[in-house]
Formats: C-alpha cells, structure tokens, sequence
C-alpha cells in the first residue's frame, strides 16, 4: 500500500481491485526516470526469520503496478538529493526573507487539532516558501534591469565615440561595461536567482492551492505533482525537490468532503475574491504599461520618419550648424536615429526575456477564472456541486502558475539550436 500510494499514486481503496503487480527485470532500472521509492524486505515478527536482503529501489514507470528495480541508488535520484541539500543549505544560511501576506488571518472555529496542526503547517511553509520567492524575485528582476541598462550605456558609449568623440576614453567605458555585464552575468547565474524564484514561487502558489484545499476537505481529491507532471515543470533543473516537497507534505489520511458546505463562504472570500482582486489589479497595471511603451514606439517611428526627412531635405545646411564641441548638427540627428531605436529595441528584449506578455496572458486567465468561480459559488439560482467548482478552479489556477513559469524559465534557459 505505501508503495503504490508514493510510487503509483494509487490509493488503498484502488489496490483491492487491481491485479497483482509485477516487478520488471531490474536491467537498464538506472536509467528509468519516475517516482522512487526503496524497498528492504523484512519478516514478520511471528513467522520464519528469513536471509538477509539487501534494499531494491523501486522506480514507478508511469504505468500502475508496473515497476522497475535496482540495486543501486538512481542517478536521477542523487541528482534530487543534491538539489535538495543545495536549496536547504542556501535557504536556510542565507538571507532574511521578504514579507509574505497571509492567507488567512485567523482559523475558523471547530476544527480538530489534527486539522489545525496540518493547516498551520501547510500556512507556515507558503509563508516561508512566499517569502524566499519575493527575495530571489527582486535580485533576479534588478540583474534583468541592470544587464539592460548596461547594453544600453554601451550601446551609448559606442555610438558617442562613432559620431560625437572620437576620444579613447568612450571605448574604455564600453570595454568596462563590457566587462561589468558580464560579472553581473555571471553573478546571476551561478547564484541561481531566477530558478530558486521560479521555483519557490511555484512552490507558494501550490502550497496557497494545498491550503484552502485541506480547509475545504478536498485535498486527497487533488494531485498537484500530477498537474507538475503534465506540464513538465518538475522535469526543470532545480525543480525536483518542489514536486517532493509537495509529496511528502501530501496527507495520507483522506479528508472530509463535508466541510466543504460549512466553509465555502470563508474560502471564497479568503481565497477566490481576494485573487480575483489581486489579478485583476495586475491585469489592469501590466495593459497600462504595456499602453504606454506603445505609444513611445509610434512616437519614435515618427521622429525616426521627420529625422531622415530632415537629413535628406536639410542635410547641407545642418552641416553647417554646429553645437558647442564644434559637432554639426546632422552629425547630432544621425546620433539620436541611431541610439533611441537602440534603446527600444533592447527594452523589447528586456521584455521578451521576462515574459512580460505571457504574464499579462496568465495575470487576465487567472482573473477570468476566480471571477467566474466566485460567480457560481454565490450565485443563488443554481444548484451547484462545490467540491467540483472549487477543484476545476484549483487545477486551472495551478496550470496557469505552471504555463507562466515554463515561458519565463524558457526564455532565460534556452537549449542549444539543433542542426
């Protein structure tokens, strides 16, 4: 039962139906990827002692009662380990974390200590999960912002010394800043920023879903490492160790459907309006900048289009005008036709890389989807079933989080062009 519970997610009211399970030939088991679990065989108490055996890991293969064994530990799971260790020993000794809200200001009345333990667990670690997320967010979000701001001084640098000042220091500072983008580069990217942001991020939102979802009762009736799977975020690097987190912190007894009546007007404040809020906040913030680079990209097209009219119609008398520096003031225009594109340009990249539109895309989905959902669950005319209403709503909420950090993850971890 343990072991189809964690390595075929089958649980004890599946097994007594199923046929018996098979255990493959452990040949090529090393290279399988799935759920591990080890398997040390042991007699009973009351019955016959038996030979020494020595430990099997067992490694699902996606296919239940199906399993695969080895001897030896699985490279895939030395790797987990190693990630594991890694993020405890950087999270633990590093940093004091950012401010996390949270979900609930107080538990509702009635509850059994057991149901409050589980709960309070679950709310401490989004908490601490949230936190962390927001720390690692605003280092990776400033070397973003710096490495745009340093191509773009360069982009600068290059140009003045091409048009304006043939001086050498203007390539000394471009080879400075050269140099000073990519220690920043590097900074980045052996400190991991972006990937422990994406990830503990990741880890908050299933951990807010885990939490309203044992609230209600229905939590047995949700597999988040399931929605992992199937999106293919678990199989990033530096991933594993939040789809086992969320594993080990799955309970293994069932809850209570019937709380759901009881606790659904709380829940949907607590958690439904309150996101249906907040995204739409960000909805709207995201089209108002969004907005507002659109109308600096017509008015450049613009001045770009008056520019090269100027220089083709007045080209000879703006020779003749010269600014303070003995600089001509088509050699000036031809400057600023060259750097404001430039900068646009790299912004649009800066853009792309964060996965700005995509962003926009999830922030709107998942303000349509708690929107609709807070609709039905008021909606008085209707007869509704909850559990159904509030875990669709879940697993849409969860896939969403999921799509935005497979684009932004994509965007920064590029794999190498075939061909």
């Amino acid at each position: 039962d343990v072991l189809a519970r964690f390595v075929d997610r089958s649980y004890s009211a599946d097994i007594d139906n199923d046929p018996p399970r098979t255990i493959e030939p452990r040949d090529g088991a090393a290279q399988n990827t799935g759920p591990v679990g080890i398997w040390i065989p042991a007699a009973r108490v009351d019955g016959p002692s038996a030979a020494a055996s020595t430990p099997r890991f067992v490694i699902g293969t996606g296919v239940r009662g199906v399993w695969r064994t080895t001897d030896s530990m699985p490279t895939e799971l030395l790797e987990l380990l190693d990630s594991t260790a890694e993020t405890a020993r950087v999270t633990s000794a590093s940093m004091p974390t950012e401010n996390a809200y949270p979900l609930l200001d107080d538990l509702p009345a009635g509850l059994s200590s057991d149901e409050r333990a589980s709960l309070s667990a679950v709310h401490e670690s989004y908490l601490a999960a949230d936190g962390i997320a927001g720390y690692y967010q605003k280092r990776s979000d400033r070397s973003s912002i710096g490495a745009a701001l340093i191509a773009g001084s360069m982009g600068f640098a290059f140009l003045w010394f091409a048009k304006i000042d043939d001086n050498l220091f203007w390539l000394y500072a471009y080879l400075a800043l050269f140099a000073l983008g990519y220690v920043a580069y590097r900074l980045a990217r052996d400190r991991h920023w972006l990937r422990r942001h994406l990830a503990f991020r990741a880890t908050a939102e299933t951990l807010r879903v885990e939490f309203f979802a044992r609230l209600l009762g229905i939590a047995d009736q949700l597999d988040a490492r399931d929605i992992m799977d199937q999106t293919g975020v678990s199989s990033f690097r530096g991933f594993g160790w939040a789809r086992e987190a969320n594993r080990t912190g799955t309970p293994l007894v069932l809850d209570r459907p019937s709380e759901i009546a009881t606790r659904s007007e709380l829940v949907c404040s607590a958690w439904v309006d309150d996101q249906a809020r907040y995204f739409g906040r960000r909805t709207h913030l995201l089209h108002r900048r969004h907005a507002r680079l659109e109308l600096v990209q017509r008015l450049l097209y613009v001045l770009s289009l008056v520019a090269v009219v100027v220089v083709i119609v007045f080209g000879d008398e703006l020779k003749k005008q010269y600014a303070p520096g003995h600089v001509s003031a088509k050699t000036i225009v031809i400057f600023l036709m060259g750097l404001l594109p430039l900068w646009l340009t790299l912004w649009e990249l800066h853009q792309d890389r964060m996965a700005t539109k995509e962003l926009h895309w999830q922030y709107r989905n998942q303000a349509e989807l708690f929107d609709h959902a807070s609709l039905a669950l008021r909606d008085p005319g209707t007869e509704i079933d909850l559990a159904e209403v509030y875990l669709k709503l879940a697993e849409r909420s969860l896939f969403e989080t999921y799509l935005w950090t497979i684009h932004r993850y994509h965007r920064e971890f590029a794999p190498p062009s075939g061909g």
